[in-house]
């Protein structure tokens, strides 16, 4: 079963995420069909989280 369709791992994942945000963490979520198709929009979303954290890039 999927993960998302799995209220307790959902729960989970919403919940570590926000543990992750208030670490300082910047995510990038991406799924299968990104990444076989879509790099450059990853490549571009990391970098647009990295200018936002102060890295000159």
């Amino acid at each position: 079963m999927h993960h998302w369709l799995d209220e307790r791992q959902r729960t989970k994942d919403i919940c570590r995420y926000e543990e992750l945000a208030e670490l300082g963490w910047r995510v990038v979520r991406v799924n299968a069909k990104m990444l076989r198709g879509e790099r450059q929009l990853i490549v571009a979303r990391v970098r647009a989280k990295l200018r936002a954290a102060g890295c000159p890039i």
